[in-house]
């Protein structure tokens, strides 16, 4: 090879590779000592990097479209409708107790609180006892858990010489009575001690001061009777005077709470024997609440 032939084209054994222009011609530099990287000029077609995305983006698309299919394909080969989503509505019903494998743990009733019976108590028919009941340890048959509540006295009328306790609609198991030689209502009944009873217990007497109404003499204190003085009512002994007489003498009329009695007093007409805050008084019932104080059950005593 001559040296016009390496001059102009820059090619030996052993040498490097010359880099060329756009068209064709190579650059001039020195041969075999520089390693000349290739950047093309501008305005000459490459592989840029939008070419790079678009086909990138190119490739994505196919290979979703490819998935789809296949998915499709599969679903149609197996007969099954593509998942939707379920909602909670009407139709949707949750398992039941019984569609629950309870070998698994699953369906069992919630644990019962710690001390509560663990099986509930059943009557004759095999249904569970009514609350409040027990069943004996024979036939089943439901019985009451407690036993009912002591009977209450009867009711009596306000007969001259009949023993009486009077006992005010307001306050069931309470009694008028007197105590400290007043007045008063408190709780009496059947395990009340002795005192407590004869305190509450009054012999029905016709009225000192009229032969249409009633005194009320007390049982353990022979010769006293209630009589009100400055409008309470008090335990005193009868002195014979008319004004003692006229304070306590009561006339019974039908209960101002539309049953039962009421004892109107004979020298105060506008006012009846009644209670407020335990004490016995006279005093005219101008509404409901005070004409149902003033309204009494006549008893038998205990």
């Amino acid at each position: 090879m001559s040296n016009e032939d390496i001059t102009r084209h820059r090619l030996r054994v052993g040498g490097w590779l010359p880099s060329f222009d756009g068209d064709g011609q190579a650059r001039p530099g020195n041969v075999g000592t520089d390693l000349v990287r290739y950047v093309p000029p501008p305005g000459v077609a490459t592989h840029s990097r939008a070419f790079l995305r678009r086909r990138l983006a190119i490739a994505g698309v196919t290979v979703v479209v490819f998935v789809v299919a296949a998915t499709v394909a599969s679903f149609q080969r197996g007969g099954v409708a593509p998942a939707t989503s379920v909602s909670a509505g009407p139709d949707y019903l949750w398992p039941q107790a019984e569609d629950l494998d309870t070998s698994a743990g699953l369906g069992t009733a919630e644990a019962s609180p710690p001390g509560a019976p663990t099986t509930a108590a059943v009557d004759g028919t095999g249904r569970p006892a009514a609350p409040g009941r027990t069943t004996d340890g024979g036939g089943g048959v439901a019985t009451p858990a407690t036993p009912p509540p002591a009977a209450t006295p009867p009711t009596v009328s306000l007969t001259v010489g009949a023993s009486v306790g009077l006992e005010p609609v307001t306050h069931s198991g309470y009694r008028v009575r007197h105590r400290n030689f007043a007045g008063r209502i408190d709780p009496i009944g059947s395990g009340s001690s002795s005192v407590d009873k004869a305190d509450a217990t009054f012999r029905v007497r016709r009225g000192l001061a009229s032969n249409q109404c009633y005194s009320l003499e007390s049982t353990n204190y022979p010769g006293y009777y209630l009589r009100h003085q400055n409008f309470r009512v008090y335990l005193h002994r009868a002195d014979g005077s008319q004004l003692f007489a006229a304070d306590a003498t009561f006339c019974a009329a039908t209960g101002l709470a539309g049953q039962h009695t009421s004892l109107r007093s004979l020298n105060y007409p506008d006012r009846y024997l009644n209670h407020r805050s335990s004490e016995l008084r006279i005093s005219t019932a101008d509404d409901s609440s005070t004409r149902r104080a003033a309204t009494f059950v006549i008893r038998a005593p205990f």
